[in-house]
């Protein structure tokens, strides 16, 4: 196998592990990994001992891994450099009260998507989308669109270019939508915002609605940010 094709795939298989961890302080074991990655569990074991010693994954004495330090750390770095912080904040706060759901702001960081602000509404069934987290880059809308504004080609490329937002009914396999449009900063793309929740809340009225929101939100941003 190619070399470079070779440590992709690694990449690949190392960002779908830290992408298990969906919650709060949530702890998996090395089966419930290997399952969720469809990965042997020899591969995800290799995996997480090299995320551990970057502190991206801490294991604890029962021998489930939880998310480490180091995404802490990633995170801080970008946010110590990012400018329109406060901004981008209030719009999402205002989102997220406007649609009882969670919104989220994520930008590209190397070869993955990081979500570095969002506001969770206070109710029982939610996404919680965790800050400094890296993610593939193509998976979910707010992925999608990460992608194609940073040229990656993708499922549906030129569709999502042509109406500027994306739609994806399911997330992560456990019943969540999502939708995400893209930000910019005059003709320099920063990120996406996207709102997820239960699917359930996510009909063919309320998906344009969110649409209509974003895009609205997204408009306003831009004039601030110039």
């Amino acid at each position: 196998m190619n070399k470079k094709k070779s440590g992709v795939e690694s990449v690949d298989k190392a960002l779908s592990i830290l992408d298990c961890f969906v919650k709060p302080r949530q702890e998996l074991s090395l089966t419930e990994l290997s399952n969720s990655t469809n990965n042997y569990k020899s591969t995800t074991l290799r995996l997480c001992e090299s995320l551990e010693k970057f502190n991206f994954l801490e294991k604890d004495i029962n021998k489930k891994y939880k998310l480490g330090n180091g995404i802490d750390r990633l995170y801080s770095v970008y946010d110590n450099s990012f400018n329109y912080r406060e901004e981008i904040q209030q719009e999402l706060h205002s989102l997220c009260k406007e649609t009882n759901e969670t919104v989220s702001f994520f930008i590209k960081q190397k070869n993955l998507r990081v979500c570095i602000l969002n506001s969770i509404p206070n109710k029982f069934i939610k996404h919680v989308t965790e800050i400094g987290v890296p993610k593939p880059l193509k998976r979910g809308a707010s992925g999608k669109i990460v992608s194609v504004y940073n040229n990656i080609a993708v499922e549906n490329y030129k569709l999502i270019r042509k109406r500027g937002y994306q739609i994806e009914l399911e997330v992560q396999g456990e019943e969540f939508a999502s939708i995400a449009t893209p930000l910019f900063l005059g003709k320099k793309f920063l990120g996406a915002i996207g709102i997820t929740g239960h699917i359930s809340n996510f009909d063919k009225k309320n998906c344009l609605k969110f649409v209509k929101l974003l895009k609205h939100s997204c408009s306003k941003l831009e004039k601030k940010l110039v």
